[in-house]
């Protein structure tokens, strides 16, 4: 049985902890890491490499920078796959980056095994519904609706649908 190749760009200002993701997602498959130690130029990154999977710590920018984060995250690569793992983690932190995007949210620390599975379901969305099958256009699209629903304001809203209609 083959290991799946896969890329991924983890954001995590902690080296010994973006060490330990590390050595996991190599048990997950065969893994192309990016390590960004702040979140500030992961649009750029995601603009360039088409990520199978996104991991943010959401310690980077602490809990109120997370929703503005993952948003960017899912508006520059609608089908990544994206996991947040939180030092911080609440129950509103968590429906909050569901809502927004995220396939699943892990509170530190984080039980390897946990990590591996969720990491392995992503991956496995991302390959049922990525840009390479017929269904990534619908599910841009679904993630566009749900980046919509989950926001409040209105000129918000109205840049969210510009830049769906933009691409």
């Amino acid at each position: 049985m083959s290991r799946e190749t896969f890329r991924a760009l983890l954001i995590e200002a902690d080296n010994g902890e973006a060490e330990v993701i590390s050595d996991l997602l190599l048990e997950v498959g065969d893994c192309k890491l990016d390590r960004l130690a702040d979140a500030n130029n992961a649009v750029e990154w995601l603009s360039r490499i088409d990520y199978h999977l996104v991991i943010i710590a959401a310690d980077v920018d602490g809990a109120a920078g997370l929703s503005d984060t993952l948003e960017r995250v899912k508006r520059a690569r609608p089908t990544s796959a994206v996991l947040v793992v939180s030092s911080h983690a609440s129950i509103e932190q968590a429906v909050a980056s569901m809502r927004v995007g995220a396939d699943d949210f892990l509170a530190r620390p984080c039980d390897p095994a946990l990590f591996k599975t969720a990491a392995k379901r992503a991956l496995a969305r991302r390959a049922a519904y990525g840009p390479a099958t017929d269904s990534g256009g619908m599910l841009d699209l679904m993630m566009t609706c749900q980046l919509i629903s989950a926001s409040v304001e209105d000129n918000h809203v109205l840049g969210l649908i510009s830049g769906y209609v933009g691409r």
